[in-house]
């Protein structure tokens, strides 16, 4: 999380002076679902279930 007053966290910044500017313009959060544990349980209810969420 960036603090107040600057434009990145400290994170982002440290990748932009590594790698280049632009490099995290777009982040996507991923997570790791192993089969039978609760993450992924509540990731097949949620794209198995009818609703909203399907949409």
């Amino acid at each position: 999380m960036a603090n107040a007053g600057y434009p990145t966290c400290w994170q982002c910044r440290q990748a932009g002076d590594i790698l280049g500017a632009g490099v995290a313009d777009a982040v996507v959060p991923l997570s790791l679902a192993l089969k039978g544990e609760q993450y992924a349980n509540e990731l097949w209810r949620y794209k198995n279930a009818t609703g909203p969420q399907q949409q």
